[in-house]
């Protein structure tokens, strides 16, 4: 037996049985998550909100729709600073690592982080400017079977258990 050190290695490929079924994060899983995310946010931007005179009722712009979009995209942007790099490497935030669950794509795999951001979590923020009925409708459809919200939908993801 010749040795050929331009030979690809040999490797064998496990791949997860069939039988083996992904478990969905429970709705009281994703709930709390989304707690623990919320209040994490609210801890950064509520005292940056003071700051800038909000509670004032002070007006950036002079123009109120432009002062909502201005802290919804303010409100985003902490949203990517603090959770980003979790996103992008587990597929999860803060409130999701510490309920043990993670976004993945309907193929059981991690999701590229822009399609995390803008597909999944930008719509629901952007939502928000035209009042409460659509985020709140957003959230109601975790009622469905499949536990999939509107965003999950609209990204192609779904948040399963994981062990870390």
């Amino acid at each position: 037996m010749s040795i050929n050190p331009y030979q690809v290695p040999a490797a064998r490929l496990e791949t997860i049985p069939e039988s083996v079924t992904i478990e969905l994060a429970s709705r009281g899983e994703r709930f709390v998550a989304a707690l623990i995310d919320t209040a994490i946010q609210l801890i950064i931007v509520l005292p940056m909100f003071y700051l800038m005179g909000v509670f004032d009722n002070r007006s950036i712009s002079n123009n109120p729709w432009l002062d909502e979009f201005i802290f919804i995209v303010f409100g985003f942007a902490v949203f990517v600073v603090v959770h980003g790099y979790f996103l992008h490497a587990y597929g999860q935030t803060i409130g999701k690592r510490a309920m043990k669950i993670a976004i993945v794509d309907m193929n059981n795999q991690l999701p590229p982080l822009l399609r995390l951001l803008f597909l999944r979590h930008a719509p629901v923020h952007l939502i928000s400017l035209f009042g409460n009925l659509l985020p709140l409708l957003d959230v109601l459809f975790i009622f469905r079977q499949d536990r999939r919200c509107l965003h999950d939908l609209i990204a192609g993801t779904k948040v399963v258990q994981v062990s870390q």
